[in-house]
Protein backbone atom coordinates (compact mmCIF):
# COMPACT_ATOMS: atom_id res chain seq x y z
CA UNK A 1 0.00 0.00 0.00
CA UNK A 2 2.87 2.31 0.81
CA UNK A 3 4.34 1.73 -2.68
CA UNK A 4 1.00 2.44 -4.39
CA UNK A 5 0.77 5.79 -2.57
CA UNK A 6 4.38 6.63 -3.56
CA UNK A 7 3.71 5.76 -7.21
CA UNK A 8 0.52 7.87 -7.24
CA UNK A 9 2.31 10.80 -5.63
CA UNK A 10 5.16 10.52 -8.13
CA UNK A 11 2.64 10.39 -11.01
CA UNK A 12 0.85 13.54 -9.82
CA UNK A 13 4.18 15.33 -9.36
CA UNK A 14 5.38 14.45 -12.87
CA UNK A 15 2.02 15.49 -14.34
CA UNK A 16 2.26 18.86 -12.59
CA UNK A 17 5.76 19.46 -14.00
CA UNK A 18 4.73 18.32 -17.48
CA UNK A 19 1.92 20.85 -17.76
CA UNK A 20 2.49 23.49 -20.42
CA UNK A 21 2.61 27.08 -19.31
CA UNK A 22 -0.05 28.98 -21.23
CA UNK A 23 0.43 32.65 -20.63
CA UNK A 24 -1.50 34.69 -23.15
CA UNK A 25 0.44 36.69 -25.71
CA UNK A 26 -0.78 40.26 -26.06
CA UNK A 27 -0.77 41.52 -29.68
CA UNK A 28 2.20 43.79 -30.40
CA UNK A 29 3.39 45.05 -33.78
CA UNK A 30 6.95 43.93 -33.08
CA UNK A 31 6.02 40.50 -31.68
CA UNK A 32 5.02 38.08 -34.42
CA UNK A 33 3.76 34.58 -33.68
CA UNK A 34 6.15 31.63 -33.93
CA UNK A 35 5.35 27.94 -34.24
CA UNK A 36 6.58 27.58 -30.65
CA UNK A 37 3.56 29.64 -29.57
CA UNK A 38 1.16 26.97 -30.86
CA UNK A 39 1.11 24.57 -27.90
CA UNK A 40 -2.38 23.07 -28.18
CA UNK A 41 -3.10 19.50 -29.21
CA UNK A 42 -3.70 19.42 -32.99
CA UNK A 43 -7.08 18.33 -34.28
CA UNK A 44 -6.30 15.49 -36.65
CA UNK A 45 -9.69 15.27 -38.35
CA UNK A 46 -10.87 17.83 -40.87
CA UNK A 47 -9.18 20.02 -43.42
CA UNK A 48 -7.85 22.75 -41.14
CA UNK A 49 -4.07 22.55 -40.66
CA UNK A 50 -3.82 25.11 -37.84
CA UNK A 51 -5.96 27.12 -35.44
CA UNK A 52 -5.24 30.51 -33.91
CA UNK A 53 -7.26 31.12 -30.77
CA UNK A 54 -7.52 34.76 -29.75
CA UNK A 55 -9.50 36.44 -26.99
CA UNK A 56 -10.78 39.92 -26.32
CA UNK A 57 -10.68 40.94 -22.67
CA UNK A 58 -12.58 44.14 -21.99
CA UNK A 59 -13.35 46.31 -19.01
CA UNK A 60 -15.25 49.55 -18.82
CA UNK A 61 -16.67 51.84 -16.19
CA UNK A 62 -18.42 55.19 -16.12
CA UNK A 63 -17.80 57.49 -13.16
CA UNK A 64 -19.30 60.94 -13.09
CA UNK A 65 -18.77 62.42 -16.54
CA UNK A 66 -16.03 60.03 -17.66
CA UNK A 67 -16.17 56.65 -19.39
CA UNK A 68 -12.99 54.57 -19.34
CA UNK A 69 -12.56 51.32 -21.23
CA UNK A 70 -9.75 48.97 -22.00
CA UNK A 71 -9.75 46.03 -24.39
CA UNK A 72 -6.85 43.65 -24.96
CA UNK A 73 -6.38 41.27 -27.89
CA UNK A 74 -4.50 38.16 -26.79
CA UNK A 75 -3.37 34.87 -28.31
CA UNK A 76 -3.99 31.69 -26.31
CA UNK A 77 -1.10 29.24 -26.86
CA UNK A 78 -2.82 26.23 -25.25
CA UNK A 79 -5.88 26.54 -27.49
CA UNK A 80 -3.86 27.26 -30.63
CA UNK A 81 -2.39 24.39 -32.61
CA UNK A 82 -0.89 23.29 -35.91
CA UNK A 83 -0.40 20.00 -37.71
CA UNK A 84 2.34 21.53 -39.86
CA UNK A 85 4.90 23.60 -37.97
CA UNK A 86 7.27 23.85 -40.92
CA UNK A 87 5.23 26.05 -43.27
CA UNK A 88 6.11 29.75 -43.25
CA UNK A 89 3.05 30.43 -45.42
CA UNK A 90 0.73 28.77 -42.90
CA UNK A 91 2.34 30.71 -40.05
CA UNK A 92 1.82 33.96 -41.99
CA UNK A 93 -1.82 32.98 -42.50
CA UNK A 94 -2.27 32.37 -38.76
CA UNK A 95 -0.58 35.71 -37.97
CA UNK A 96 -3.20 37.23 -40.28
CA UNK A 97 -5.95 35.87 -38.02
CA UNK A 98 -4.30 37.45 -34.97
CA UNK A 99 -3.82 40.73 -36.86
CA UNK A 100 -7.50 40.78 -37.87
CA UNK A 101 -8.43 40.44 -34.19
CA UNK A 102 -6.12 43.36 -33.34
CA UNK A 103 -7.79 45.46 -36.04
CA UNK A 104 -11.15 44.87 -34.37
CA UNK A 105 -9.70 45.79 -30.96
CA UNK A 106 -8.68 49.13 -32.44
CA UNK A 107 -12.06 49.47 -34.14
CA UNK A 108 -13.67 48.94 -30.71
CA UNK A 109 -11.61 51.86 -29.37
CA UNK A 110 -12.63 54.01 -32.34
CA UNK A 111 -16.33 53.25 -31.97
CA UNK A 112 -16.27 53.89 -28.23
CA UNK A 113 -14.53 57.23 -28.78
CA UNK A 114 -17.01 58.29 -31.48
CA UNK A 115 -20.28 57.03 -29.95
CA UNK A 116 -22.99 59.24 -28.48
CA UNK A 117 -23.96 58.47 -24.90
CA UNK A 118 -26.51 59.45 -22.31
CA UNK A 119 -26.95 58.17 -18.77
CA UNK A 120 -29.85 55.99 -19.91
CA UNK A 121 -28.09 54.51 -22.98
CA UNK A 122 -24.49 54.01 -21.90
CA UNK A 123 -24.94 50.33 -20.96
CA UNK A 124 -26.78 49.43 -24.18
CA UNK A 125 -24.35 51.41 -26.35
CA UNK A 126 -21.31 49.70 -24.80
CA UNK A 127 -22.94 46.28 -25.10
CA UNK A 128 -23.88 46.92 -28.72
CA UNK A 129 -20.39 48.10 -29.69
CA UNK A 130 -18.79 45.02 -28.14
CA UNK A 131 -21.29 42.57 -29.67
CA UNK A 132 -20.94 44.14 -33.11
CA UNK A 133 -17.13 44.00 -32.90
CA UNK A 134 -17.25 40.28 -32.05
CA UNK A 135 -19.74 39.50 -34.83
CA UNK A 136 -17.88 41.52 -37.45
CA UNK A 137 -14.55 40.00 -36.41
CA UNK A 138 -15.92 36.46 -36.75
CA UNK A 139 -17.34 37.31 -40.18
CA UNK A 140 -14.04 38.73 -41.40
CA UNK A 141 -12.13 35.72 -40.00
CA UNK A 142 -14.44 33.38 -41.93
CA UNK A 143 -14.13 35.44 -45.12
CA UNK A 144 -10.34 35.42 -44.75
CA UNK A 145 -10.28 31.61 -44.52
CA UNK A 146 -12.80 31.14 -47.31
CA UNK A 147 -11.23 33.56 -49.79
CA UNK A 148 -7.67 32.34 -49.16
CA UNK A 149 -8.70 28.67 -48.86
CA UNK A 150 -7.11 28.70 -45.39
CA UNK A 151 -3.99 30.31 -46.84
CA UNK A 152 -3.51 27.86 -49.70
CA UNK A 153 -4.47 30.28 -52.50
CA UNK A 154 -1.24 32.28 -52.63
CA UNK A 155 -2.42 35.36 -54.57
CA UNK A 156 -5.50 35.76 -52.36
CA UNK A 157 -3.34 35.29 -49.27
CA UNK A 158 -1.02 38.09 -50.41
CA UNK A 159 -4.04 40.34 -51.11
CA UNK A 160 -5.51 39.66 -47.67
CA UNK A 161 -2.23 40.29 -45.84
CA UNK A 162 -1.97 43.64 -47.64
CA UNK A 163 -5.59 44.43 -46.78
CA UNK A 164 -5.01 43.57 -43.11
CA UNK A 165 -1.86 45.73 -43.00
CA UNK A 166 -3.88 48.61 -44.47
CA UNK A 167 -6.62 48.16 -41.86
CA UNK A 168 -4.03 48.21 -39.06
CA UNK A 169 -2.44 51.35 -40.52
CA UNK A 170 -5.84 53.05 -40.84
CA UNK A 171 -6.66 52.35 -37.19
CA UNK A 172 -3.20 53.23 -35.80
CA UNK A 173 -4.61 56.32 -34.02
CA UNK A 174 -6.79 53.95 -31.97
CA UNK A 175 -3.93 51.67 -30.93
CA UNK A 176 -4.07 52.70 -27.31
CA UNK A 177 -4.43 50.72 -24.13
CA UNK A 178 -7.24 52.73 -22.64
CA UNK A 179 -9.91 54.99 -24.08
CA UNK A 180 -11.37 57.81 -22.03
CA UNK A 181 -14.55 59.57 -23.16
CA UNK A 182 -16.13 62.66 -21.63
CA UNK A 183 -19.84 62.07 -21.08
CA UNK A 184 -22.59 64.71 -21.46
Amino acid sequence: MKHVFTILLLGFTLTAFAQVKCDSIIWKADRKLTWGDFQGEPVLSGMVAAKTHYDFVRTWAAHGFTLKTKMVCSFNPCKSWSRNKKSDNLLAHEQGHFDIAEYFRRLYNKRVAEATYSKSTIVSVMKSIYQNINTECETMQENYDTQTTHGLTKDKQVEWLQKIAGLLDATKPFDQEEVEVKLP
